[in-house]
C-alpha cells in the first residue's frame, strides 16, 4: 500500500508526526468504532489526526465523544448560534453519521436540527427529512410580513409567562381522550392537575418537564425562538 498521501498530508498540517503506522491505524479504528464506520485514511485523515492531537493533550487517553465532537465547534455571533453543548453534540453526531463530514457544520444546520428535535423529540430519520423541515420553516418565515430576526424570548417575558402557569382542570370527569387539550411540544394529552401554560395564540403546553418530552418543555423552545412552535405567532 502506498502511504505517501498520509505523510504528505501530515507534513502539510505542520503538526507532530505519528511514531509509527500502527498508531495511525489504532486511532483510525477507534474513530470508526465510535464515530463513523465508513471512515478511511483517504477520506478522514484530518479526523483521525484531530483525535491523535486530543490524545496528546490527555496524555494518551482518548477524549470522550462530547470532547471530540465539541472540538469542531467554532464561536460565532450569528443569530443561529446555539450555546447548548449537548444539542451541538447531538447535531454533530447526526450529521457525521449521515454525511460523514462535520468540518463545515453551520450554525444554521445545528439550529434547525435542535428545533426539529424539540418539536418531534427524536432525531430526523434522514437528511432529506431534516431538509424538508427546514424548507417548510423557511417558507413560513418568508410568508410573514416584516418578520423579525429569529431570537430567543427575553427573560423578563419568560418570567411573566411562568407567573401564569396554572393547574389544568377539566370541567367534566368523563371527557374523552380525543376531546382533551394536547401539549404542542410532546403531543401528549394534558390531564387533570398537570401544570401548563396557554399562549395568547391559544396553544397549550406542559410547564413541567416530567410531563413533557425528555429534552425539555416549551421553555427550552423559548431559548431558541420567540414564537409559538405551532402557529409562529410571536410571544
Amino acid at each position: 500500500m502506498d502511504f505517501s498521501f498520509i505523510y504528505t498530508n501530515l507534513y502539510d498540517m505542520s503538526c507532530d508526526m505519528y511514531e509509527n503506522i500502527d498508531e495511525l491505524y489504532e486511532n483510525l479504528e477507534h474513530f470508526k468504532e465510535n464515530y463513523y464506520r465508513q471512515a478511511t485514511l483517504q477520506t478522514h485523515l484530518d479526523y483521525v489526526y484531530r483525535l491523535f492531537k486530543l490524545r496528546l493533550d490527555k496524555k494518551g487517553e482518548y477524549p470522550t465523544k462530547n470532547q471530540y465532537l465539541l472540538s469542531f465547534r467554532n464561536s460565532c455571533f450569528c443569530r443561529f448560534y446555539i450555546e447548548d453543548d449537548t444539542m451541538f453534540v447531538m447535531a454533530a453526531e447526526f450529521f457525521l453519521q449521515k454525511l460523514g463530514d462535520i468540518t463545515n457544520l453551520s450554525c444554521c444546520n445545528v439550529y434547525y436540527f435542535a428545533e426539529f428535535y424539540m418539536i418531534e423529540h427524536r432525531y430526523p430519520e434522514s437528511i432529506r427529512e431534516l431538509n424538508d423541515y427546514i424548507r417548510r420553516s423557511v417558507i413560513s418565515i418568508l410568508n410573514l410580513i416584516d418578520e423579525e430576526p429569529i431570537k430567543p424570548v427575553e427573560k423578563t417575558i419568560i418570567d411573566s409567562i411562568k407567573e401564569k402557569i396554572f393547574t389544568f382542570t377539566y370541567k367534566s370527569d368523563d371527557i374523552k381522550d380525543n376531546e382533551k387539550e394536547a401539549c404542542s411540544i410532546c403531543q401528549e394529552n394534558i390531564e387533570n392537575n398537570h401544570k401548563c401554560i396557554r399562549l395568547e395564540c391559544g396553544h397549550y403546553f406542559h410547564a413541567d418537564n416530567s410531563k413533557c418530552c425528555e429534552n425539555g418543555n416549551i421553555f427550552q423552545w423559548f431559548k431558541l425562538n420567540n414564537s409559538c412552535p405551532v402557529c409562529r405567532k410571536e410571544v
